[in-house]
């Protein structure tokens, strides 16, 4: 029997009611597991093979709209509550903290992990701050398994 290959969950989740997509580094791969209730795929790449990781800004307009609304909804929790209506300010403050939470959980970049044969969407990096983290990561990983690689590799043409 083999030991058990020693993974770390990389920064960034995609959460959806039925499916769900993490990142694990492991020794010389990266392993992608998408969930789906009671499917689970697995897609391995191993560092050596990884040719480019692209991390691009997601132009929705959608999160603009979601903080509109949130912002438009405390406005209207001010003005309820100096009008004296109470029960319309604390329902108009409850969808203002919706659409921000909503907002603040909507992707804002979209990441691309290229190979010689394929190119992987990582929706697990859908937020700035988890993709930056995940990226420092997996160079270090990626540079270490491939440093002997440059060294082989032909003299660029001129």
């Amino acid at each position: 029997m083999t030991d058990p290959i020693d993974y770390r969950r990389l920064p960034g989740l995609t959460l959806a009611p039925t499916r769900r997509r993490t990142l694990y580094a492991g020794p010389d791969h990266l392993l992608s597991v998408r969930t789906s209730l009671f499917i689970q795929e697995y897609r391995r790449f191993y560092y050596r093979d990884i040719q480019a990781i692209v991390m691009t800004e997601h132009a929705s307009a959608w999160i603009f709209y979601l903080f509109a609304i949130a912002a438009f909804l405390v406005l209207m929790v001010l003005v309820l509550d100096y009008s004296s209506h109470p029960f319309w300010a604390v329902l108009s403050g409850i969808g203002s903290l919706v659409a921000f939470a909503i907002g603040m959980r909507m992707p804002n970049c979209y990441c691309l992990l290229r190979t010689a044969t394929t190119v992987e969407p990582l929706p697990s990096l859908g937020r700035k701050r988890a993709a930056r983290r995940a990226i420092r990561q997996l160079q270090t990983l990626i540079e270490e398994a491939q440093k002997d690689l440059a060294a082989t590799a032909p003299p660029p043409l001129a």
